[in-house]
């Protein structure tokens, strides 16, 4: 939260950040496990003590980092606690890992660079003194790298291995477009400087540690960590919702289906239906459209549909065909279908995973994702549904049958299609999500636990 705040540019008070200081320090005298040795807390130390304006005090710190041997912010363990907290009380499903994915913040890396910039631009490139700085800049972000559990962390050390032997006052590296080619020669630059004041092991082993930080971000960068994890993350959202909305299809099925058969009755004595429950019918439609906030000209759309079951050809056939044929059918299974994609997508975008997790996926405010997402594919439900109803008098005119018979029939067939392939579904695909929730929530214990090494070894 320090480090938060004082890259957000709110500047801490004298006592806060005194405050920060005796807790880095009380957190090296742990001892489960020991942490004397991890480079974290006196690099934050340093950034702390750079804010209070003691540069000296600072420096020290961070020349003590370099002399550790491990580097460990413990972020992951933390959020790893929370979730076998939650455990105790219910098994967790893959979104819950997701969640802890991007509940990862990664400010103490961009603080930790962010001093180690306004240092190097102080600190010259000739002197034994500078070139020990850089040279333990360059250890302090090894270190880092080494003990990053997770790809920004990684990133972080990287740039901070750049700014070893970047010049004084002098704009990022990265920010040129010979990067490559201009780094490398500045790091020959830095080997010759440290072999000049006697430093020779310290050149080859700035070598080495220079070769292991960048083959650590690239080996992982391959895998494009950050759509692999939006990948499983999206597909931890199907697994969880997918069989409970198909259950709720199959329910709306179970409804339209009797429906269906009551105007198949309701067409063997009535040649149309009266207009009166027409335009209520429609009324009731057109305000539930409404009411899903949707626009008023959609509830006015789905109001003049259904009146025009009010319409019926007059010169209809003098018996009722047994059925209307397999273009009917195919069209009224593709609508069903249509709206049966539209209710399960709309179902996960409000559920809790998809409010949680959809957000950080597409980089899109919460209400941009679960609001207007939401209510497009409830109006595309809608959309559909009411072509089924407009269905009902086109078909009947073009095969002069009453409006009500052809109506039973679309909503029979529409009913039938969302029954049987929500039943379907949810008897098939829900294995087949149990299955595939725990591989996911396995694969992202193993991201949210070590990034770097999830892809470095699982990938080998």
């Amino acid at each position: 939260m320090g480090a938060a705040r004082i890259l957000s540019g709110k500047k801490l008070t004298t006592e806060e950040l005194q405050s920060l200081l005796r807790i880095a320090r009380s957190a090296q005298r742990g001892t489960n496990p020991p942490q004397f040795d991890n480079a974290f807390w006196p690099q934050m130390e340093a950034v702390f003590y750079n804010e209070l304006g003691d540069t000296d005090a600072a420096k020290k710190a961070w020349l003590d980092a370099s002399m550790c041997h491990t580097w460990r912010d413990y972020q992951a363990a933390r959020l790893l606690d929370e979730a076998e907290e939650a455990q105790k009380i219910k098994t967790p499903l893959a979104w819950h890992f997701a969640g802890l994915y991007y509940e990862r913040r990664f400010a103490v890396g961009a603080a930790i660079v962010d001093y180690a910039k306004r240092a190097i631009d102080t600190t010259g490139q000739s002197s034994k003194p500078d070139l020990q700085f850089r040279f333990a800049t360059l250890l302090n972000a090894w270190r880092m790298a080494d003990g990053a559990q997770s790809v920004e962390i990684l990133s972080y050390a990287s740039s901070l291995s750049d700014l070893t032997v970047q010049p004084p006052h002098s704009p990022p590296l990265i920010d040129n477009k010979k990067f490559r080619a201009i780094r490398e020669g500045e790091r020959g630059k830095f080997y010759d400087a440290l072999n000049k004041v006697g430093e020779n092991a310290k050149a080859l082993e700035a070598a080495a540690r220079f070769s292991h930080i960048d083959s650590e971000l690239v080996v992982t960068q391959q895998f494009r960590p950050s759509q692999n994890a939006a990948r499983i993350s999206t597909e931890s959202i199907v697994t969880a919702t997918l069989p409970d909305a198909l259950l709720i299809v199959a329910i709306l099925g179970a409804i339209a289906w009797p429906l269906g058969i009551y105007a198949l009755r309701y067409s063997l004595d009535h040649a149309s239906f009266k207009w009166l429950p027409t335009i209520a019918l429609g009324l009731v439609l057109g305000l539930a459209v409404i009411w899903l906030a949707l626009p008023p000209l959609a509830g006015l759309v789905v109001l003049l549909c259904s009146m025009l079951l009010m319409f019926t050809p007059k010169n209809e056939r003098s018996r009722l065909p047994s059925d209307l044929g397999t273009t009917f059918t195919i069209v009224v299974s593709a609508l069903s279908m249509m709206f049966m994609f539209a209710v399960v997508s709309c179902i996960a975008a409000l559920s809790t995973p998809a409010k949680l997790l959809l957000p950080s996926i597409l980089q899109q405010s919460s209400d941009v994702v679960g609001g207007q997402l939401a209510l497009i594919l409830i109006g595309l439900a809608a959309l559909v549904f009411t072509m089924v109803l407009l269905a009902a008098p086109m078909w009947a005119f073009v095969r002069r049958v009453r409006t009500p018979f052809v109506l039973g029939h679309a909503l029979r067939t529409f009913g039938m299609t969302l029954l049987i392939g929500g039943l379907v579904g949810t008897v098939v695909i829900g294995p087949l999500c149990v299955y595939l929730d725990t591989r996911a929530k396995q694969i992202l214990y193993q991201i949210v636990s070590n990034e770097p090494r999830h892809y470095t070894i699982e990938f080998k």
